[in-house]
């Protein structure tokens, strides 16, 4: 057993006009040990020239000790005592736009120092190495009449495919109508939903650690698949 306690003083300053909304926000925290100095440091500016459209950059630092789980962890299978591990460092900046809620643009470039995953030894590892990811994403909402359409597709790029073990691109595309029925008491909704990802190592799921770790020996994806929906 062990306690701690964490003392986060934090602040956050507005400028907002008619169009624009700029914020800053800075924290660091204070221990004994376990999360001393953790840090975060970020800014973002709004732009909303009309009601229809809406810009948001955004940049921010951070770096944290990992999750409390990768330092030490006993059970019948699997177990690690460490004493040592460094902070994660996390570099971050992008963009988005959305249009009347029914088309929304995003772009983001992170860099991240000394990530920390779970290997196929059922060991938590820490890389020396940092590693680009990009990551962009085109989603859309669109209604005529009582049909719906909803799109969210994503695109991403890595430095580093050891560190991130992601899809190059992934799609979810929802086709259905949408009824009111008991006197417009209840929305019914019924379609179709159609998936798709290119083939990646995807983490395993241990349920002993309920923890996913990585694995070298199946790749998924690569076959669209879809689903038949009634939800209400």
């Amino acid at each position: 057993y062990r306690s701690f306690s964490v003392f986060t003083p934090f602040a956050k300053a507005i400028v907002s006009t008619k169009h624009f909304y700029l914020t800053f926000e800075a924290e660091e925290s204070m221990s004994s040990g376990y999360k001393n100095g953790d840090y975060s440091l970020s800014g973002n500016l709004s732009w909303q020239p009309d009601s229809n459209n809406s810009f948001n950059i955004f940049a921010m630092v951070s770096g944290n000790d990992p999750d409390l789980f990768y330092y030490r962890y006993v059970s019948n299978v699997a177990r690690w005592n460490l004493n040592e591990l460094e902070k994660i460092n996390v570099q971050k900046a992008g963009f988005n736009y959305n249009w009347r809620n029914c088309l929304q643009i995003s772009s983001s470039i992170s860099n991240v120092a000394n990530n920390v995953w779970i290997s196929p030894l059922l060991l938590p590892y820490q890389t020396d190495q940092s590693a680009l990811l990009s990551q962009s994403t085109l989603s859309c909402n669109f209604a005529l009449g009582i049909f719906r359409f909803q799109s969210f597709n994503l695109l991403q790029f890595t430095s580093d495919e050891e560190i991130f073990r992601l899809p190059r691109f992934a799609t979810k595309n929802s086709l259905f109508v949408e009824l009111k029925v008991f006197k417009k008491a209840l929305i019914l909704q019924t379609g179709f939903d159609l998936r798709y990802n290119t083939k990646f190592h995807a983490d395993r799921y241990m349920p002993a650690t309920a923890a996913f770790y990585q694995q070298d020996e199946y790749s998924i994806g690569g076959t669209p698949w879809a689903d038949f929906f009634i939800a209400g």
